[in-house]
């Protein structure tokens, strides 16, 4: 995962690439490839009832990641050192959510294919966002507060036809979807026909 600096505008959140088997196609569809789809579309479409707008999703995989979603910060421009307050509270939770619903949306489709490196990366950064908000023992418990919030919205019917959906493009596609892509599947999964958008 890349920072969320406050400092940076654009960030993303990946499936860390962990071991691999000499020979594999990248874009072999594998229930492997499965989970890795259902993992990046937990965090875009985290990201965008969030109101964090998404950039691209991928799981094409790379040397240090099997797939990576980017996106805009959501605490860019926020000077995270300043105390709580509503706004701080409010983006810093978005990223911490966007960042456990990968995990939890690949542990629903896949429970068996979760591996600890798919999601340490996740974990180390949810955790510095939480500790802009708490301290001491409260911010595991702010964590596992935040971590049940995530699941309870994923499991919303309409939503999880939101991640299924996104995963299912990415694989029966070339793996990659533009921002654009993305939210086109992302509102069709609810019967909804998105408005034509310019760039990506």
């Amino acid at each position: 995962m890349r920072g969320f600096d406050s400092e940076r505008a654009m960030t993303a959140v990946k499936v860390s690439a962990g071991p691999r088997n000499e020979g594999d196609s990248p874009m072999r569809i594998t229930k492997a490839l499965l989970s890795t789809a259902y993992h990046e579309a937990g965090h875009a479409v985290a990201a965008q009832h969030s109101n964090v707008s998404v950039e691209s999703v991928t799981i094409v995989p790379s040397e240090d990641s099997k797939g990576v979603v980017k996106h805009h910060n959501p605490v860019w421009g926020l000077n995270l050192e300043s105390g709580d307050d509503e706004t701080i509270r409010m983006r810093c939770e978005a990223g911490i959510m966007v960042c456990f619903a990968g995990e939890i949306a690949q542990r629903r489709f896949n429970p068996r294919g979760v591996r600890r490196f798919d999601w340490e990366d996740d974990r180390e950064q949810a955790i510095q966002l939480a500790d802009k908000l708490e301290s001491g023992k409260a911010v595991d418990l702010y964590l596992a507060y935040l971590r049940q919030r995530t699941k309870q919205h994923l499991e919303i019917d309409s939503v999880w036809k939101q991640v299924a959906a996104t995963a299912d493009a990415l694989v029966a596609g070339n793996g990659t979807l533009s921002g654009n892509e993305f939210r086109g599947v992302f509102w069709r999964a609810v019967g909804i026909e998105p408005l034509a958008e310019s760039g990506n």
